[in-house]
């Protein structure tokens, strides 16, 4: 066996320390560490997903084979144990939680019940809803992305959706159905919704519903939507769809789009960095969909810096982690939080105060991100009806 082989180990540990600057960039201020990181993030390394794709593509594409898959196995080992034990900050500080308004939270706590999952043995579909609320209240859909069937992932946004004083219903599936047979996932989502509907109908307004989704769930959403909305007759009081970074749309045909009920509104959703899901997928679905433009934006959140601090739009956004542990910051605050309470509020409760922030054509109060900690401009979003391609195939 080569020499080299044996060095490998070494090798990752190297690379590790590299790594491990990261992690520290998470619980100090030092200016110099700050650089660093900022270095390694330019090289695309912007999630724990797309940073493991990135250390396997560099090692296990070499011509030593036999090396390459030595090192990324390595590292993997050595990192995965800092990545469960670091626990930085809760929220950056580099930009505050929005005290008031559209985003901010609200009055109420959260409370949770749970059910068995009809499709998946030993996992549970979950009912966040409004501590204390006994009367039925608007819906909210939540289609999560692959491999968080533990809400956990999104609890940030889960809780400030239930704050404003709605439920909502997240349903499980397998990350193997997702790959494998995308229908399956559907069918497993679905599923739960329908049983979750049966379980708290007491609870639980049918005639004002909505859709979050992410990723392969944002993909999802608008499928389920029509089955919600064309074959249950749910929503007849308003409804919305807010999707994320979505992954491919299946189980609805071109003309289900076409025929999509035109008093539904959407925002479509995607992040300047994000390097998973090509937003060839967002567009398509939002040109094809017969919603009017009165009705939908598509919104492009963006990567900033200031004095050494990052906020990456990636695809992790919504999720509201960092490799390392959690991190909400302006982009959650104001680039989803905010527009997922203002879209509710337009159409479940027909706030038009609502209407320039959620469907605003990107209108200033729309496109405004808050403010850093030294009071300079968090990047803008840009909004508009008519997105276009900014990155090659490529690049995902």
């Amino acid at each position: 066996m080569s020499r080299a082989f044996f060095l490998a180990p070494l090798e990752g540990i190297c690379f590790l320390l590299q790594e491990y600057l990261v992690f520290l960039s998470c619980l100090t201020r030092i200016s110099l560490i700050k650089t660093i990181i900022m270095i390694l993030l330019k090289k695309k390394c912007f999630s724990f997903l797309s940073f493991v794709s990135a250390i396997y593509a560099g090692y296990v594409n070499g011509s030593d084979t036999v090396l390459n898959y030595t090192r990324f196995v390595t590292l993997l080992i050595l990192i995965t144990p800092l990545a469960r034990a670091a626990s930085p900050p809760a929220t950056s500080l580099a930009t505050l939680p929005l005290d008031s308004g559209y985003g901010a939270k609200g009055k109420f706590e959260t409370a949770v019940d749970s059910m068995p999952a009809p499709k998946w043995k030993d996992h549970k579909v979950f009912f966040f809803h409004p501590c204390f609320e006994q009367k039925p209240l608007p819906l909210i859909f939540f289609c999560h992305g692959i491999g968080a069937e533990d809400p956990q992932v999104y609890m940030q946004l889960l809780k400030h959706i239930v704050s404003w004083g709605y439920s909502v219903l997240y349903s499980p599936y397998e990350k193997s159905s997702a790959f494998g047979s995308p229908g399956d996932g559907y069918s497993a989502m679905w599923s739960g919704f329908t049983a979750g509907m049966w379980k708290w109908s007491a609870y639980i307004d049918t005639t004002r519903i909505g859709f979050v989704g992410h990723s392969f769930g944002g993909g999802a959403v608008p499928a389920l939507a029509w089955k919600a909305l064309c074959e249950k007759h749910w929503g007849g009081r308003g409804a919305f769809m807010y999707i994320m970074a979505p992954w491919y749309s299946y189980d609805i045909s071109q003309k289900q789009l076409e025929q999509f009920p035109k008093s539904v509104a959407l925002i479509m959703e995607t992040f300047e960095d994000d390097r998973i899901n090509d937003q060839r997928m967002a567009i398509d679905i939002f040109k094809s969909i017969a919603i009017p433009d009165s009705l939908k934006n598509f919104i492009t959140l963006k990567s900033d810096t200031c004095e050494g601090e990052v906020l990456i739009a990636d695809h992790s956004v919504p999720e509201g982690v960092y490799p390392f542990g959690w991190n909400v910051n302006a982009l959650d605050y104001s680039g989803v939080y905010r527009l997922v309470h203002a879209l509710a509020s337009l159409t479940l409760e027909n706030d038009q105060s609502a209407r320039q922030i959620a469907l605003g054509d990107g209108c200033p109060a729309q496109r405004f991100m808050g403010n850093w900690w030294n009071g300079r401009p968090v990047k803008e979003l840009s909004s508009c009806d008519t997105p276009r391609l900014t990155e090659p195939q490529s690049a995902y």
